[in-house]
């Protein structure tokens, strides 16, 4: 049976405390990751960060880190930027 493993970036306990952190923290994660899984395709979306974290696994790995289209994230049209606030005050006018 197949097992799969969905990661994302996101934020750091350092992040959150205002701490600047280092890939170092990543590394730690990524090698307490390899000796749990076992991986056989890394499928990332094309955008930059995703690219940028799915890397470091698939070197760990020995992979490859393939890029989907199709993992990109959504695209909110017209309401890109703004927040989640300001669509639903729209609504209301």
């Amino acid at each position: 049976m197949k097992t799969i493993y969905f990661m994302r970036h996101t934020q750091s306990e350092a992040n959150l405390n205002d701490i600047l952190a280092s890939r170092q923290e990543a590394a730690l994660i990524i090698a307490r990751f390899k000796d749990i899984a076992r991986l056989d395709r890394i499928f990332c979306s094309p955008l930059t960060r995703a690219r940028q974290t799915a890397q470091p696994i698939a070197e760990v790995f020995g992979l490859n880190a393939e890029t989907d289209e199709r993992l990109t994230e959504q695209d909110p049209g017209v309401f890109s930027g703004m927040t989640y606030a300001e669509p639903a005050a729209l609504s209301r006018a």
